[in-house]
């Protein structure tokens, strides 16, 4: 019985490293975060901020922006892709916010 405890009990924690593993740095976020980072430096938006910043988003929301931030060379089109991004999240809201009066 103490077997199967220690191994259920290790299961858990190979389950819990292999998601923090996953989302700091396998995770289409991370990824996008980490190629801003690398173009644009830490000091400009590092990729913790940027991964607390995009963990909200949708799945959709993130392939649109992985379609436009991969491709990019540079820190300046990354940055268009994450600025054009929040614009259309802004305009939605505000077309929602506006059809419901």
């Amino acid at each position: 019985m103490k077997k199967l405890a220690f191994t259920i009990l290790l299961l858990l924690c190979a389950g819990g490293a292999a998601s923090m593993v996953y989302t700091q740095y396998a995770s289409p976020q991370a990824r996008l975060c980490t190629k801003i980072e690398q173009q644009c430096g830490a000091d400009v938006l590092p990729a913790d901020k940027c991964r607390d910043s995009m963990a909200n988003l949708a799945s959709d929301e993130v392939a649109e922006m992985a379609r436009c931030i991969e491709p990019s060379g540079s820190c300046l089109e990354s940055l268009g892709c994450v600025t054009g991004s929040a614009a259309r999240r802004f305009g939605q809201g505000l077309v929602r916010g506006v059809s419901g009066l």
